[in-house]
């Protein structure tokens, strides 16, 4: 149901090129568009499934890592500030 989306926070989604999973990011990310979520889809070429846990070892997973904290910091920093319907000023 569309209710399910409805208010949805800002969403990241990573996904390597070459996985069998790829299309599934393309259709979810395609699907919450619909319902008017703000979704980034960022596509690793090149990369194994979760590639993100060998970030130690993967120059491109400590960018993927590096990515996801931006992206968290951005979301929270958004939401963190309330409409200026919703701020109360104390006289």
């Amino acid at each position: 149901s569309s209710d399910l989306f409805h208010g949805a926070p800002p969403v990241l989604i990573q996904a390597s090129a070459s996985e069998p999973l790829h299309h599934d990011a393309e259709l979810i990310t395609a699907r919450l568009r619909t319902f008017g979520t703000a979704v980034t889809l960022q596509t690793w070429p090149h990369a194994i499934h979760v590639f993100q846990a060998l970030a130690p070892f993967l120059p491109e997973a400590g960018q993927a890592i590096a990515q996801i904290g931006h992206f968290v910091r951005t979301a929270i920093c958004f939401s963190a500030t309330p409409p200026v319907s919703q701020v109360r000023h104390e006289h």
